[in-house]
């Protein structure tokens, strides 16, 4: 009786791990056994739209896995430079909603007791804040979860419209990037 409370217990607190972990099996199978390219090859004239559709989920921790097999599928197809574009434009609206979610909440003192509560504090080294754009950057061009991204640039209060900038950028470049490695393989 006491192991199915450990189990049940485990399970609860690392969910998010074996959730992502699901993820990223599926879209595995489902890579290997053909249903994505079926379905991009089923898109016909509309694959573009469809590289929308997986910049929107190329953002987000849970989602990445599908989108990264989505454009490694389009590579074979369509036009990578446009297709990075197109997801690109798409992840960057997904950043944009997971920049601003996690912006208002960060500023937000934590509470840790109904007595005491914890700002956190605004980074003033200068050093430290190139530094943070460039682990932001390599964040949101890679397949990790563009949320991680948006806490350390929430923290600095980096200005919307170069956060817009940034996020198009490395989106775009990090999708043509997974492409070009795709069609180098294959």
């Amino acid at each position: 009786m006491r192991l199915k409370v450990i189990g049940k217990h485990l399970i609860i607190e690392h969910r998010n791990l074996i959730l992502f972990t699901l993820v990223v099996f599926s879209s595995v199978w489902l890579w290997l056994s053909g249903t994505i390219e079926r379905f991009v090859l089923s898109l016909g004239e509309y694959g573009y739209i469809g590289a929308l559709i997986g910049g929107l989920f190329y953002s987000y921790g849970i989602t990445s896995p599908f989108a990264v097999v989505l454009f490694a599928a389009f590579s074979e197809d369509l036009d990578i430079a446009l297709a990075a574009v197109l997801g690109g434009f798409a992840a960057m609206i997904s950043d944009y909603i997971i920049f601003k979610n996690i912006e208002e909440e960060i500023r937000k003192p934590i509470k840790v007791t109904s007595h005491y509560k914890i700002k956190i504090p605004r980074i003033k080294s200068k050093i430290l804040y190139i530094l943070g754009l460039i682990i932001a950057g390599i964040i949101i061009a890679s397949p990790l979860p563009d949320e991680l991204a948006a806490i350390i640039l929430g923290l600095e209060k980096f200005d919307e419209k170069a956060f817009i900038l940034l996020s198009f950028s490395f989106n775009s470049l990090g999708l043509l990037a997974i492409m070009l490695i795709v069609r180098a393989l294959i």
